[in-house]
Order: structure tokens, then sequence, then C-alpha cells
């Protein structure tokens, strides 16, 4: 018998964007995303030193963690 999935979201697997479709969807700049980076916002997963994507999961947590604090960063 075939397991079923209860939640689409457990169907797919999480996607992995680039560096520019985040600073897109987080609508920063560049220097603001190098910050964030460093302060640990964001966690990036490195495939080399050039090679840069995070999980879109991530991307809207952090969306909906600010909408929560007013659209404060």
């Amino acid at each position: 018998m075939p397991t079923r999935v209860t939640s689409s979201d457990e169907a797919k697997p999480d996607t992995l964007v680039t560096s520019a479709a985040a600073r897109h969807w987080l609508a920063i700049g560049q220097t603001t995303y190098f910050k964030w980076l460093k302060d640990g916002r964001l966690k990036p997963i490195y495939f080399s030193s050039r090679i840069v994507r995070h999980r879109s999961s991530d991307i809207v947590a952090l969306i909906e963690a600010h909408a929560k604090n007013g659209g404060a960063a």
C-alpha cells in the first residue's frame, strides 16, 4: 500500500535559489546581502567559492519573520 502525502510541502524537495534571486525576493542590495551573510541571517550552501545557493524555505522564513516585526530588519 503506497504512503499518502498529506501536505504538498512534504512532496516537494526544497528549491535552491541563487544569491541574485534571494536578493530580489528580499528586496535588498548586494551590500546588505553580504552583511546578512556575515551576521548569519542567511544560511548559504556553497558548492564552490563562486557557486552559492540558498534554500527557498529559508528565504520565505526570513521574509515572514521580518513581516511579523513590521518589516524592520
